[in-house]
């Protein structure tokens, strides 16, 4: 009796466990592995780099330039928050006390009403790519007075993690568009912003023409977009497991018929006109008869593209 009692559970608890086993790899496996590839495989989208416009002599009026957003995990850095705001401060030209703060844990209370810590807080957007790589090298050589061979595994942990895991930025690169003559025929050139838009790689920042030449030869400028599918783990990616690598195509550079050294001498008789008459605004433009080519169009009050935000749009 107890024998067979015995078999009876044994064959009850081999039953039970090979229906589950049926049930995950069978009835739910589509569902299972669509779970487990979304936790591991990311999409990861690849910016073309918009356009240059210059100048009839070739000299630069607008590029772009690859940046980050540096954010900071406050739950690693724990009560070392001075130790790594003295260490980041002059790299992201920020007060100290400022960085102190922003470096503190929060809580927050998610949509099932628990209370979590925040690990992602924003330090700065758009730092240039060498100072990222200055902040990774300075929080790797990151020192805290200890002999850290005499602690506890759990506090080497600590401390490797804070290194490597504490600051950290997005897994693509932002581009920021530089005008590097400042005001110098802002009009002519426009200017651009950040929309968020969705394409096979999700959803991403894109830089969009809004005035001047930036708007009306944005399709141009812009480039096409690339994407990675790969998969990760911990923030790492697993090189040999990506599926797609589609590069990027960059954007046409954009030639003017202005002349940057004309249009410099135009504005700057302007500048001068401007106090002495105190017109509502000023314009000129500098053409060459045979050809229609326009060498120089100027406005003022004017602006500039790299901070368009300061200026009332009647200056635009």
């Amino acid at each position: 009796r107890r024998l067979l009692a015995m078999a009876v559970l044994l064959g009850v608890a081999f039953a039970t466990l090979g229906y589950r086993l049926v049930d995950l790899q069978v009835f739910q496996h589509k569902n299972l592995r669509k779970e487990a590839e979304d936790k591991i495989q990311r999409t990861v989208p690849r910016t073309p780099h918009r356009g240059e416009i210059r100048d009839r002599r070739g000299n630069l009026l607008a590029g772009s330039v690859f940046v980050k957003s540096v954010y900071a995990n406050p739950t690693l850095i724990s009560n070392r928050v001075t130790e790594v705001a003295q260490a980041l401060s002059p790299l992201l030209e920020l007060p100290e006390a400022a960085l102190i703060d922003r470096l503190r844990q929060r809580t927050f209370v998610n949509d099932k009403g628990e209370t979590k810590f925040d690990p992602h807080v924003v330090l700065k957007h758009k730092v240039s790519l060498e100072t990222w790589e200055k902040i990774q090298t300075t929080m790797n050589q990151l020192s805290f007075g200890l002999d850290e061979k005499k602690l506890k595994a759990s506090e080497r942990a600590f401390y490797r993690g804070l290194r490597q895991s504490a600051i950290f930025t997005d897994r693509f690169d932002e581009q920021m568009r530089v005008y590097p003559n400042k005001t110098l025929a802002a009009h002519v050139l426009g200017f651009v912003w950040s929309v968020q838009r969705t394409n096979v790689a999700g959803l991403v920042r894109e830089m969009v023409g809004v005035e001047g030449i930036e708007r009306v030869m944005n399709s141009a400028l812009a480039g096409i977009p690339g994407w990675r599918v790969t998969e990760m783990v911990r923030e790492r990616e697993l090189v040999t497991a990506r599926e797609q690598d589609v590069e990027p195509r960059a954007g046409h550079d954009v030639i003017l018929t202005i002349d940057a050294e004309l249009q410099h001498i135009v504005e700057t008789q302007l500048a001068e006109a401007l106090p002495r008459f105190s017109p509502a605004g000023i314009c000129s433009i500098v053409v060459r008869p045979r050809t229609g080519e326009v060498l120089a169009l100027a406005n003022l009050p004017t602006f500039d593209p790299n901070n368009f935000g300061d200026a009332p749009a009647s200056a635009r």
